[in-house]
């Protein structure tokens, strides 16, 4: 029997017309499903060119768990956000705007999470209640900023989670 492919791996099926279509996820700014979709006349074929894509997305994710300096092989959310600030944040936005987000990460999200909290072990009920924390006593701008901050790395984390169960 096969097993399914987690989800955003992309996908190999045989359509009604007897091509093999291989159906890759795309980044998507505004949070709707973007896919590309290919068709090839051999399986062989389709499923190359599905390999040729988990090639080229390998190198873009975390480094694996037991090359964090714990070297516990369990990844905390103090680890996380200082990875994920060091090489998605400052590389890619304007140094005030990385600056705000580190700021918004070590004064309120890593505090309410826990810097040694597992970062497997977090669920929604936890980041609820930092929300909640975050809300009491600050400014609307501040809980809106620390929110997004939030959102955006919660994005790579699930990230992380599908491909270390490829």
């Amino acid at each position: 029997m096969a097993t399914r492919r987690v989800r955003g791996t992309g996908t190999v099926f045989q359509d009604q017309r007897g091509y093999w279509t291989v159906a890759l996820p795309l980044p998507s700014q505004d949070g709707t499903r973007k896919r590309s979709v290919k068709r090839f006349k051999s399986r062989g074929a389709a499923l190359e060119h599905l390999r040729d894509f988990e090639r080229s997305i390998q190198g873009t994710d975390l480094p694996r768990s037991a090359e964090y300096p714990s070297g516990a092989g369990v990844t905390t959310v103090g680890e996380w956000f200082e990875y994920w600030l060091a090489e998605c944040v400052y590389p890619q936005l304007r140094p005030r705007t990385a600056d705000g987000y580190r700021s918004a990460v070590i004064t309120h999200i890593v505090p309410a999470l826990g810097a040694g909290t597992s970062l497997s072990s977090v669920r929604a009920t936890d980041i609820r209640r930092m929300q909640h924390l975050v809300r009491e006593g600050l400014a609307a701008t501040t809980v809106r900023n620390g929110q997004r901050v939030n959102s955006r790395s919660d994005r790579r984390i699930h990230q992380r989670q599908r491909s270390s169960t490829i």
